[in-house]
């Protein structure tokens, strides 16, 4: 429970200033009382609030108070860390240059200062920036041996970020014949070497390196490094991560990292059908990063285009079986249809890819999006192939499909993706009204930054002969959202291409008005 100070302190925080009575019955909060209930159990499992008492307390900088600043400012940068305020620490590591100078601080301290910036970089996966600064200063002669190793281990992440192995393991190599290796290394120290020794196959040394690590990005990468090494049957890998999967207590960014073990599993055994289903859902699982930060070469090799090379490979594969000859579309259309699951979605992959009938494409992509659309999550696998897979171009799908995704998007709030099919949609649903349309067209294109586009929907509209009172009320909405992004000049355009029309006099003193 908070103690009463701690209380009295969040609620000054939170609600502003005090009436002198309550100033008068509350003890004085001192900097050193901040920084100490920081570090008691409430706020520490609170790291967003703790972050704004430390806020509004933190002293200014002055040649009379550095070690007294730097102690508050290695905790606010404990707690952006704990927050994952990347940008902002860069940000902040940039404001602080300005007062950074040799007078006030030592160069142990400014090197610190630096090693949050390099770190919250590749956390960014700005790798380019953080290489630059490591070339800077990682042979500076006033580093101490400890910043210096920091540094080359930073090296070692980036290197490994941009897919340089090379590089990145003759920089392990070296690192390891400077530092010998010892238990007491950081659990994130051998994580990276564990998953570099992976890229470069030596999986018996990765298991090795991490074996009695309890992490779950650990225990994953622990297993398919036995995998690897043929320290295990895929039988048994399968077996191992179906018990984890079955777990009802186990998270997303711990549940995708045994499904990508799975995947992995798949590919090696070239379990088409397998690699099919895995991919399908890593592709939407809402932890990608964390994947990504235990494995780093899923980056690569979790996307919408291996899914539709997975499809057309076990296509193929089952037309060859079923002795089907290419250009035969009708006959594959058919197996199609009478077959279930990965296989049915395969042959009609195949065929939106490659009929060469523009009607049985079309069709071919209906029959595929619908057997998606049976499946749970089946629109965002969808969305995910259309959207960011590159073999099929966003108006090449059927105008109904189109109208799925749309709505999808704005359920979601994705007004960029709905943006980008809405260009390709000219027409409105059947049955749905042109006005109505084409206003939400209008909107949805001001709402993502498209205002010219926009604007020239509204001037579009404003050339029908009359407008209802409903319409008008409607069209002048979407101008104030002209307004809300600040586009004064084409939200008077829009207003002013509504001078001309017929108005009753009550809504021309509202049109004067909002000019």
């Amino acid at each position: 429970m908070f103690s009463r100070l701690v209380f009295a302190f969040v609620l000054s925080v939170l609600a502003g200033p005090v009436c002198a009575a309550e100033i008068a019955t509350t003890p004085p909060v001192t900097e050193k009382t901040v920084l100490d209930k920081i570090a008691e159990p409430p706020l520490l499992q609170m790291p967003d609030l703790s972050l704004r008492l430390l806020q509004q307390s933190q002293p200014a900088l002055s040649a009379d108070n550095v070690a007294q600043w730097l102690q508050w400012e290695r905790k606010r940068m404990q707690l952006m860390n704990q927050l994952g305020m990347w940008q902002d620490i860069v940000t902040r590591c940039y404001e602080q240059d300005k007062l950074l100078t040799h007078a006030l601080m030592d160069s142990a301290d400014r090197y610190w200062l630096l090693t949050q910036r390099i770190q919250a970089w590749i956390e960014l996966r700005e790798y380019e920036q953080a290489l630059r600064a490591l070339q800077q200063y990682l042979w500076q002669p006033d580093a101490t041996p400890d910043v210096i190793a920091v540094w080359r281990q930073q090296l070692v992440h980036v290197y490994l970020g941009q897919d340089q192995i090379v590089d990145a393991e003759r920089a392990m190599r070296r690192y390891r014949e400077d530092y010998a290796a010892q238990s007491t290394e950081a659990v994130d120290w051998k994580l990276l070497q564990a998953q570099l020794l992976m890229r470069v196959d030596r999986p018996q040394e990765a298991y090795e390196l991490i074996r009695h690590m309890s992490q779950p990005g650990a225990m994953a990468l622990s297993l398919l490094a036995r995998f690897q090494a043929q320290m295990l049957t895929p039988a048994a890998v399968r077996e191992i991560t179906q018990k984890y999967l079955a777990r009802p207590d186990l998270k997303d960014d711990q549940r995708v990292l045994y499904v990508y073990v799975n995947y992995r599993v798949a590919v090696a055994e070239l379990d088409l059908p397998a690699q099919i289903n895995t991919l399908e859902a890593l592709l939407i699982n809402p932890a990608r990063q964390a994947l990504v930060d235990a494995f780093p070469e899923a980056r690569k090799e979790i996307t919408a285009d291996a899914l539709w090379t997975a499809y057309e490979q076990y296509g193929m594969q089952v037309a060859n079986e079923q002795q089907l000859l290419q250009g035969d579309d009708l006959a594959w259309l058919a197996l199609a249809e009478t077959s279930v699951d990965a296989k049915a979605k395969s042959l009609t992959a195949v065929l939106a890819l490659r009929a060469r009938s523009k009607i049985l494409q079309q069709q071919a992509i209906t029959q595929f999006a619908a057997l998606l659309e049976k499946q749970a999550d089946g629109i965002e696998i969808l969305r995910t192939l259309f959207l960011r897979g590159t073999p099929l171009a966003v108006d090449t799908l059927p105008t109904i499909l189109r109208y799925k995704l749309v709505d999808f998007a704005l359920a979601r709030g994705d007004l960029q993706t709905a943006a980008r099919l809405m260009e390709t949609l000219q027409q409105p649903p059947k049955g749905q009204d042109a006005f109505d349309w084409n206003l939400r067209r209008a909107r949805v294109l001001i709402l993502s930054g498209q205002y010219d586009a926009g604007a020239a929907i509204l001037h579009d509209l404003a050339q029908q002969p009359k407008f209802s009172e409903v319409q008008l009320d409607q069209y002048l909405q979407v101008v104030f959202d002209l307004q809300t992004v600040q586009q004064h000049v084409l939200a008077l355009q829009a207003f002013a291409a509504l001078e001309p029309k017929e108005l009753p006099a009550k809504n021309r003193r509202e049109l004067t008005y909002w000019k």
